[in-house]
């Protein structure tokens, strides 16, 4: 962990928790531990330099190229005093009666069934972020570490398939269906670039019990330094609005040939393009790029109009992205003021 922090931010950032946890107070001290862990990224390696201003943290343990050494104590002080502001704002729990658990969403047995009005989840994608090595940030400083058995991702040092994602997804979604009320939704956002994870998404919906009622597209306006700088990084969740299933149907799996599957593009394409031509350009202002057509956000509408057939998905991005620009080429008239205007 130590390769991870700068050794005068590190011997800050071991002064301030040693402080924190020698505190007489328990209550202040555990406030204070808790503002120490908070710091995250913040004060390591990890912390990226934007040359936009600020700085970001990135959710892996790759160290940017320039990162941004930030003064501890500073961001310590600006943190505590976030929180104290929060405490003083709110200091009683709500008149209501409410619930705060910490546990695997495949086991919530804590819950009665038929019991929630609404759940809004937001799972792992896949392999994107290996969520408990993440928390080795703090829970080394804590000495208290996940337990990994039940982390529902794509491993392969946890020896975490694709099908054991699959299956650990579905005992969580089957929980979901148990404690939810009839009639009430599950919302759940997501997005992956790889068609299997897709697939495993769509098959853990329908063996829980849910039916896709509705999809919605997330533009979260702000991209990540990964969007910019990798053509394969997608972007524009989806929002899925599930409810209980009354009937079984399985999806249907398209066996499309690839000619099929570009020529279903290049309708996909021209009839998208036309609606709103200008809205799928991207231009960057900060890097050094040509204007281009939003692949990634197609490509998000893509997913949605076939989830919506009730198709399973078996295109990844890269592959889309690919046949898009074919397509492109092929109609390259139709296209061609979209990114020389």
């Amino acid at each position: 962990m130590d390769t991870l922090y700068t050794t005068r931010n590190l011997q800050a950032v071991a002064r301030l928790w040693d402080i924190a946890r020698r505190w007489r107070d328990r209550d202040l001290s555990l406030k204070l531990m808790f503002t120490v862990t908070s710091l995250y990224q913040r004060v390591t390696r990890l912390s990226e330099f934007r040359f936009w201003g600020g700085s970001g943290n990135i959710a892996n343990y790759n160290v940017p190229m320039i990162f941004n050494e930030q003064n501890v104590f500073k961001v310590f002080h600006r943190k505590a005093r976030t929180i104290r502001d929060y405490l003083d704002t709110w200091s009683q729990p709500p008149d209501m009666p409410f619930c705060i658990s910490t546990q695997s969403a495949t086991d919530l047995r804590q819950i009665p069934d038929a019991s929630i009005d609404h759940i809004f989840t937001d799972p792992p994608f896949g392999s994107n972020i290996n969520y408990s090595e993440m928390n080795y940030l703090w829970e080394a400083w804590l000495g208290i570490f996940t337990d990994t058995r039940e982390e529902a991702i794509v491993n392969r040092m946890q020896g975490k398939t694709v099908e054991d994602y699959r299956g650990l997804i579905t005992n969580a979604l089957r929980e979901m269906h148990r404690v939810l009320k009839p009639g009430r939704w599950l919302t759940l956002v997501f997005h992956n670039s790889s068609s299997e994870i897709w697939a495993a998404i769509q098959a853990a919906l329908r063996a829980s019990g849910f039916e896709l009622a509705k999809i919605q597209t997330l533009d979260k306006r702000h991209g990540t330094f990964k969007q910019f700088v990798s053509e394969n990084a997608v972007g524009y969740d989806l929002i899925l609005h599930c409810t209980k299933r009354f009937h079984d149907t399985a999806p249907i799996h398209d066996s499309k040939k690839e000619s099929t599957a570009l020529s279903a593009i290049r309708l996909f394409l021209a009839s998208t393009l036309k609606q709103d031509p200008d809205g799928f350009v991207v231009r960057y202002l900060h890097v050094g790029r040509q204007d281009e057509l939003d692949t990634r956000k197609l490509y998000s509408l893509w997913l949605k109009k076939q989830m919506e057939a009730d198709t399973i998905i078996d295109l990844d991005y890269h592959i889309f992205r690919q046949m898009a620009q074919q397509a492109i080429e092929l109609d390259l008239p139709n296209y061609r003021a979209l990114t020389t205007e």
